[in-house]
């Protein structure tokens, strides 16, 4: 390389001959430009000891009534002026962009300043400024010239470890700039705080718009001292700011799979055998999903239940359908069909049918996974049946519509809260439930709250339907009047009382079959 530069790079030179010699420098950095592919530690050692700049006595040439100024070199000390082409380069990028052409996302743009001289003067500070913080491959020249530095002071170092000691730092740190996005998105799952707003593509960021909670805790961060994070954002590429709704995506995604991993981990772990439970369900855009359950026994012999999937029922609802939906998605976590020792789901006979149920498919494949009617179902089947009787049913009906009667009127609701201030004032309840159509339990508790309530909620009844002091409603008389002489019938207070009773014994049954053990809740912690 020093014959083409014209001299031998460590040559040293008086200051008279330098002057003699300005107009045809050897280390003119133009001369450079494109021809240091195979240059030697000791050429780029003598470059960068002796490329030539301009003195302050020097005139520029004038291209357009613009010029190079002197005042660049120092803002930028990577900066260098060539004579020969009348333009600027990048020492860094010039000596060592050669090896990271290929990050470069727009060829002809790395063109200027690395191959070919830069003579926008009049852009010059905007561009030489663009260069600095945004250029991926001036960046990796930056590390690899500070990396070289370190082997002429330190000693001589492998070149392939120098170059994995760039890559590494590079690495780490865009790890530190995605590790804030990551645990924001981690954060929003644990807590259950939906991400997007109305709109949180790249336009309504950083509008008056709400962009949605991700983005709002993004902005918080920076606001609150996350350097990393703010400094990312003021001068990464709009295209590389890892805040958009695809990296979203890609990030839950990649949680899942650890989520999944970590899962697969403690299932294949001795002994090794687990179940499964679904139940197919609608959700609110009316689509069919199959929630998918694994209960096993982990290495310290205690009983997780660990939710894998919502898989949507894309190809119907049928035994068939069914039976492949959880094949595969049992597939996809990665856990071995032949370990599987039970099936449980409702008694429905797309999953129960001896012959063409989901169950039934399975165990023909997996003999070994018997199937196991929910035990939870079949104690709702009874309790159901159990309502079925007329008079308990009316009962049902008539707390329903006591509840509803307060729930839908803020002043109804008022007037029983002062009833329950004067007849109970220890109590900690203030509004009567209403009565859920499928959940016993819930009915259970509706139903106690009617007993506890039931004298506040007469008086309240009784002063609505008198309307002594006229500030009631026919509507609301009406209906007072109806629920008082209904919540007053003996036939309603027995149903009431011994309903009530009978649900009671299934209360301790339902907290041992339904509430789980904290320990069961999942493998969320392994994103902590």
């Amino acid at each position: 390389m020093s014959d083409t530069a014209g001299g031998a790079p460590g040559e040293s030179m008086e200051p008279a001959a330098k002057r003699r010699c300005e107009s045809h420098h050897p280390f003119d950095i133009g001369r450079f430009a494109g021809k240091m592919e195979n240059a030697s530690n000791d050429d780029i050692k003598s470059l960068l000891e002796n490329v030539w700049k301009p003195s302050n006595r020097m005139d520029c040439p004038s291209t357009s009534g613009r010029r190079f100024q002197l005042s660049w070199m120092e803002t930028y000390p990577w900066l260098a002026y060539s004579k020969e082409v009348d333009g600027a380069f990048c020492i860094w990028c010039v000596i060592f962009g050669h090896r990271f052409q290929a990050l470069s996302k727009n060829s002809s743009k790395l063109e200027q300043l690395y191959r070919e001289p830069f003579r926008s003067w009049g852009k010059a500070s905007s561009k030489l400024q663009l260069h600095n913080t945004n250029s991926h491959v001036h960046k990796f020249a930056a590390l690899e010239y500070d990396n070289f530095l370190q082997l002429i002071e330190n000693g001589r170092k492998p070149v392939d470890q120098m170059i994995s000691a760039a890559h590494a730092r590079a690495v780490e740190a865009n790890r530190a700039k995605l590790r804030s996005i990551i645990d924001t998105i981690i954060f929003c799952g644990r807590q259950n705080i939906a991400l997007r707003g109305h709109r949180d593509d790249q336009t309504n960021v950083s509008t008056d718009h709400n962009p949605g909670n991700f983005q709002a805790l993004l902005d918080f961060r920076c606001k609150a001292g996350d350097s990393v994070l703010a400094d990312h954002f003021s001068t990464a590429p709009r295209n590389a700011t890892y805040r958009s709704k695809t990296v979203q995506n890609e990030v839950i995604d990649c949680c899942k799979e650890w989520i999944w991993k970590k899962t697969v981990d403690d299932v294949t772990a001795e002994p090794s055998f687990f179940s499964i439970m679904a139940d197919e369900a609608t959700d609110c855009s009316n689509k069919e999903q199959l929630p998918l359950v694994i209960r096993y026994l982990d290495s310290s012999l205690k009983i997780r239940e660990v939710f894998l999937a919502f898989s949507e029922c894309k190809e119907g609802v049928s035994g068939e359908a069914i039976s492949k939906l959880i094949l595969d998605t049992l597939e996809s976590v990665g856990l071995s069909m032949d370990k599987c020792r039970g099936q449980c789901y409702d008694g429905a006979g797309n999953m129960a049918g001896r012959c063409r149920g989901a169950a039934a498919r399975i165990t023909q494949q997996h003999p070994e996974a018997l199937y196991t009617h929910c035990g939870s179902h079949r104690l709702n089947l009874c309790v159901m049946q159990v309502c079925t009787v007329q008079a308990v049913r009316n009962m049902f009906g008539t707390v329903e519509q006591l509840s509803l009667l307060f729930s839908l009127s803020p002043k109804r609701q008022a007037q029983l809260e002062a009833d329950i201030k004067q007849c109970l004032p220890e109590s900690k309840h203030k509004k009567l439930v209403n009565v859920c159509r499928t959940r016993w339990v819930e009915r259970l508790n509706a139903l106690d709250l009617a007993i506890e309530l039931y004298e506040p909620a007469m008086e309240t009844l009784d002063a609505i339907a008198s309307n002594r002091e006229g500030h009631w409603n026919t509507e609301s008389t009406t209906k007072a009047s109806t629920l008082l002489r209904a919540c007053r019938d003996p036939q309603f207070l027995v149903a009431l009382h011994v309903t009530c009773q009978v649900l009671g014994v299934t209360r301790g049954l339902t907290s041992t079959a339904l509430q789980l053990d904290s320990e069961t809740s999942g493998h969320s912690q392994y994103l902590a």
